[in-house]
């Protein structure tokens, strides 16, 4: 059976994965950037398009407040790398200027309160880890984490 694609206006080229329940593509976030995109629903009710509405408001959310989730990010990475490596002299603005987003994740109400996640790549400055910024629909940062 052939996979379910679509080409969305807003989250461009989209591939449903039924066993994930989740759309996976890749997204323009900036006129010179485009990054990997997963919808998450997590319904096994609904339809993969009924999370689309949601879906396009979120990654409107995550193109508005880029510049508060990666100063956010950045704040977190200074705090975490002086606490982690003291000896090392790193100037803030280049901490922070190692972050590029690798991905996002919109997970639609279909899993209760709506969330945004975007992922960061840390640069190395953590070896290789992930900075997870979460937030709301409203564009409100509401955790950091670093995973990997």
């Amino acid at each position: 059976m052939k996979p379910l694609t679509l080409n969305d206006v807003t989250l461009g080229m989209l591939t449903w994965n039924s066993e994930y329940r989740e759309w996976q593509g890749t997204a323009r976030l900036t006129s010179t950037e485009s990054v990997e995109v997963i919808i998450s629903t997590g319904d096994d009710r609904s339809e993969p398009a009924d999370a689309l509405p949601e879906a396009r408001s979120q990654w409107q959310t995550v193109v508005d407040t880029l510049p508060h989730v990666r100063d956010a990010a950045a704040t977190f990475c200074v705090a975490r790398y002086r606490k982690v490596e003291p000896s090392h002299s790193l100037p803030d603005e280049e901490i922070g200027g190692r972050l590029s987003v690798e991905g996002v994740t919109l997970q639609t109400g279909f899993l209760g309160e709506p969330t945004i996640m975007v992922h960061f790549k840390d640069g190395d400055l953590f070896g290789g880890h992930s900075v997870d910024v979460e937030m709301n629909t409203q564009g409100d940062v509401k955790d950091i984490a670093l995973n990997g």
